[in-house]
């Protein structure tokens, strides 16, 4: 018996859809921000925790702005500097 001949169909046919797939995941993430974190066996509510995709988005923004402008600073400085040794 040959693997071709098993007979096994797959979900998304023998073409892979990379607009299906990225509308999936998305899908999932938000079911996953409307569930939450759930228990499982002995652990309780709020033991752990992880960011919600609705607000990752966002953070990672952020966080490029800070170090774009963090880096915008530090530039600053050294030009700063550079002045004192001038003198």
């Amino acid at each position: 018996m040959s693997i071709r001949n098993a007979g096994i169909e797959v979900r998304t046919g023998r073409r892979w859809s990379a607009s299906n797939a990225v509308e999936q995941a998305e899908s999932r993430l938000r079911h996953q921000d409307i569930v939450g974190t759930s228990c499982q066996g002995r652990q309780g509510l709020g033991l752990h925790t992880r960011q919600p995709w609705s607000l990752a988005i966002l953070s990672k923004e952020e966080n490029l702005f800070r170090a774009k402008s963090e880096r915008k600073k530090k530039r600053q400085e050294r030009c700063e500097q550079s002045r004192w040794g001038a003198r």
